[in-house]
């Protein structure tokens, strides 16, 4: 009886580690996907004219407002789409209700 448990043990530890790696790969892959969006989002905002000292702020809530939604794919974070959260997130960075 002993025995049979514990050559279960070593299966069971593994399989523990694998969920471990599994949240530090999805951890990592979030972390990455957020720099890339933050990145194309730095290129939108700069080229619609958001001020050079507003647009990390912007584009983390951009960031903040995509990732909400859910996993996305590159695919989804579309220049057009970015346009219409970072017009969003302009508003609501804005401390001094000026704008851009």
């Amino acid at each position: 009886m002993i025995r049979p448990a514990l050559l279960l043990l070593p299966a069971l530890l593994a399989l523990s580690g694998c969920d471990a790696a599994k949240e530090i790969a999805g951890d990592t892959l979030e972390a990455e996907l957020r720099n890339t969006i933050v990145m194309q989002c730095e290129g939108v905002a700069e080229g619609a004219g958001v001020a050079a000292g507003r647009v990390s702020a912007v584009c983390q809530c951009s960031a903040d407002k995509i990732t909400a939604e859910g996993v996305p794919t590159m695919a989804d974070v579309t220049p057009e789409r970015l346009q219409g959260i970072i017009t969003a997130c302009v508003a609501e960075t804005d401390p001094d209700g000026v704008g851009q």
